[in-house]
């Protein structure tokens, strides 16, 4: 649990916190778990060292401006009826703070400050927190018993167990009882639960049924919309913090202290990226096929030889070091990949020139890839043409005590991408505080 707290209101408290965070320990078992609210910003002489990735991975709000997000994805929001000069909130790379506080964890700081050139520009508050090894018995049982699964080609089981790891270090962390909670009631139950604080919405469903002699003898019926105050969290705070932190970090330690450090990175691309996956587009031999790895962009063949095995599977392992905790696996392989915005992606062997494109990888956020029947080709229309790709889908819906069928027509696959300033070629870059999108330019 928390072992301190204290606001940084003064020189002498802020330097206190400046200490803790800077202190010596953090390169040996004394270390102290923190948690810290500061603002921040990457050193301006090493910018162009991190801007191919920004390593600030933090919520930002913004406006969906032409300033902000620059003139073509602005006009393109705009040519779809999307909103645009509105406030959103997304998860975003960035370079700096933005001049707000933002949380980090221990960890992810200490990475940002040694090898990001993070600067420290003012410091809010600061907590602490003991140490333990409460989870590692959970986390290391359930990823041998899905390792086992793997191994004896159970699907089912492995999911399960996927499943049961994801809830435990994420989806609770959702905090999903913050939805609405909907009662049935009746006229003098949704009297009083209109007086309570909580309450948001009543609907009527049904009135009052009398028989012959003009009694009551079937209530009518209010449905009743609540938004909870308060709730129930199944695990501490912290532990959710520090994972989704921690994931970061462990993500950009790959990044920085092995593809970095032995990589051509010249020859490589990062095409697409999630929390914990990443594509790569990488420039190797021409002559052998795609499942060549990182085996011909390799510039420092013993610091990988040295170090390959701690992150990736190599030929003939077993798979409890192909999915050892910790580690990098190969998800999927192919030729060729369009990536359109986040986690929407198709990855495909073959040529659109021709009709011999073998799809191997599709990904559409929010939409049911065999519902809606979508194609490669339905992405590379989108990427090339710049147009929206519209499928129908069907819903069952029930209103009033009626179930119905819906059909609607949905936007599948719209290219737009508003969580960096997208230039005419396609190229995205971050994000930078004071300093407009119109500041990039293209180099012919």
């Amino acid at each position: 649990g928390v072992t301190s707290y204290f606001k940084c209101t003064s020189n002498s408290s802020k330097q206190k916190a400046r200490d803790i965070i800077m202190s010596d320990h953090r390169f040996n078992d004394k270390g102290q778990l923190f948690c810290v609210r500061i603002k921040g910003h990457i050193d301006d002489k090493h910018i162009n060292s991190h801007i191919n990735l920004a390593p600030i991975w933090r919520k930002l709000t913004y406006n969906n401006s032409v300033e902000q997000i620059g003139e073509f994805m602005y006009n393109k929001m705009k040519s779809q009826g999307l909103t645009v000069d509105k406030p959103t909130t997304k998860l975003t790379s960035l370079l700096s703070t933005y001049n707000q506080f933002m949380c980090f964890t221990n960890y992810i700081l200490w990475f940002l400050i040694d090898y990001s050139n993070l600067i420290i520009d003012d410091i809010d508050s600061i907590a602490l927190f003991d140490k333990h090894l409460g989870f590692e018995s959970f986390a290391c049982t359930m990823m041998n018993k899905r390792q086992d699964a793997i191994s004896q080609h159970n699907d089912t089981k492995s999911l399960y167990y996927k499943q049961i790891l994801n809830s435990a270090f994420g989806g609770e962390g959702q905090n999903n009882a913050k939805f609405d909670k909907i009662s049935f009631n009746n006229a003098r139950q949704t009297s009083n639960k209109q007086l309570k604080q909580d309450h948001k919405t009543t609907r009527k469903l049904s009135d009052d049924i009398l028989n012959s002699d003009g009694e009551v003898i079937e209530e009518a019926q209010y449905m009743v919309s609540e938004s909870p105050r308060q709730f129930k969290c199944n695990k501490l705070l912290q532990e959710e913090v520090f994972t989704l932190d921690n994931s970061k970090f462990w993500y950009l330690n790959f990044v920085y202290n092995f593809l970095y450090k032995c990589i051509d990175m010249d020859r490589v691309h990062f095409c697409n990226m999630d929390t914990d996956s990443m594509y790569l587009a990488i420039a190797g031999s021409q002559i052998e096929g795609y499942k060549q790895g990182l085996k011909y962009v390799i510039k420092d063949q013993g610091f990988y030889d040295l170090h390959y095995k701690e992150w990736l599977p190599w030929d003939n392992c077993t798979v409890a070091e192909e999915k050892k905790l910790m580690g990098i696996t190969t998800e999927s392989q192919g030729e060729n990949i369009v990536c359109l915005a986040p986690k929407c992606y198709s990855l495909y062997n073959g040529n659109e020139q021709s009709d011999d494109i073998v799809s191997l990888v599709k990904r559409m956020k929010g939409v049911s890839e065999k519902k809606a029947n979508l194609t490669t080709n339905d992405y590379i229309k989108c990427l090339n043409e710049g147009c929206n790709i519209n499928v129908t889908t069907s819903n069952i819906q029930m209103k009033m005590g009626v179930m119905s069928m819906i059909s609607m027509e949905k936007s599948a696959l719209t290219g737009i991408h508003n969580k960096m300033v997208v230039l005419a070629n396609g190229c995205c870059a971050p994000f930078m505080y004071g300093i407009n999108a119109d500041h990039y330019l293209i180099d012919q």
